[in-house]
């Protein structure tokens, strides 16, 4: 339940990001409130005495725009940071958590087309990557748009035989071939009782 006080602070802030050119749908997400909810504020609250110093929010898709701030890099560090999600939200005027679930998004996507790189280099079909990822056809199609695919060559299994089978070890051999092992032959096999010398 939102107290009187609530409802008074929000109609300030309404007003406020009125006076700095915000749009009434702009407030209303801004504040997490209807739209009908932002009007009745505004109704009520006193209109400030000078305009608000905060931005409006960028007009348009802003996701192309955070994305070139992010590789800008963080304005004392650009060399080696990226710009923090807050800076680029105060920037733009828009939701910090609008930001940084498109980053996670971004993210997902690269990973996912990493995967579907590999699997492709492998030699699986379109087919068999959409399955094992859980994406369609076409995702994987637009994921590896932009990725050269170089295919492995043919893996040839080679074995150095080091005796006359052709095994050069007794691990290397198949399952149903069972290697001789070498007796020692200058030692004289023990000969049974009752055999004659």
């Amino acid at each position: 339940m939102t107290t009187a006080a609530q409802r008074r602070e929000r109609a300030e802030s309404a007003a406020r990001l009125r006076a700095a050119g915000w749009s009434l749908r702009q407030i209303a997400r801004h504040l997490r409130v209807a739209d009908s909810t932002v009007r009745a504020d505004l109704r009520d609250a006193p209109a400030p005495l000078r305009p608000y110093p905060l931005a409006p929010p960028f007009a348009g898709d802003w996701r192309a725009k955070a994305e070139q701030l992010r590789a800008a890099g963080h304005p004392d560090h650009r060399s080696s940071q990226l710009m923090p999600c807050w800076m680029i939200a105060e920037r733009l005027s828009v939701p910090e958590r609008d930001v940084r679930r498109h980053f996670a998004r971004l993210r997902s996507r690269e990973s996912r087309a990493d995967r579907a790189l590999w699997l492709r280099t492998v030699g699986q079909s379109l087919r068999e990557i959409a399955a094992s990822l859980g994406v369609s056809e076409a995702t994987v199609r637009r994921d590896l748009a932009d990725r050269p695919v170089r295919h492995l060559p043919a893996r040839k299994t080679r074995i150095v035989p080091a005796t006359a089978t052709g095994i050069a070890h007794p691990d290397d051999a198949a399952p149903s071939v069972i290697p001789l092992r070498r007796q020692n032959r200058s030692a004289t096999p023990a000969r049974p009782e009752g055999h004659p010398a």
